[in-house]
């Protein structure tokens, strides 16, 4: 399966080597380049227990690029794992998501997206309206966050191994 994670951060990240763990290949896309850079050098700008050496075993499936120009057209899931930091008030700020949501959406045509912080109702309806608008045809599947292991994760094994 050909999947994108969009940011590379602890959610996007971990998600884009536990799937290419499972064999699929990933694109991970971030619009932080010096981080792409540290990635392609196979380094991990985070710190997460075991991540690098998954990344490194898995390096022939992962891809780094700060460029989304065209990867999402062929992909069969997008993942958007980007920062949702917290406002002044407390509130949850969507503005990474909602621009990714934008940008993903004036170029796809079928594909699925699922988003790990998408884990309410209002967002999940605020990403499909996004898309609506767009005059998507794909289905948007609401997502959780993941657990401290994500291989473990009944997400990652249902996804089952790559063909």
């Amino acid at each position: 399966m050909n999947i994108v994670v969009v940011g590379t951060g602890y959610v996007g990240l971990v998600t884009a080597v536990c799937l290419a763990e499972k064999g699929h290949f990933v694109i991970c896309v971030d619009n932080d380049e010096e981080k792409i850079k540290i990635l392609q050098k196979g380094k991990i700008p985070i710190y997460e227990p075991m991540l690098e050496s998954l990344m490194l075993k898995n390096k022939e499936r992962i891809i780094y690029t700060s460029s989304s120009s065209n990867v999402y057209k062929n992909a069969s899931i997008i993942f958007i794992g980007v920062g949702t930091p917290e406002k002044y008030d407390g509130s949850v700020n969507l503005e990474y998501v909602y621009n990714v949501a934008n940008g993903i959406a004036k170029m796809l045509t079928e594909q699925e997206i699922k988003s790990p912080k998408g884990n309410n109702k209002w967002n999940d309806s605020t990403i499909r309206g996004i898309l609506r608008n767009e005059k998507y045809k794909g289905d948007v599947l609401q997502g959780k966050t993941y657990t401290a292991d994500p291989l473990s994760h009944k997400r990652y094994k249902n996804l089952g191994e790559a063909d």
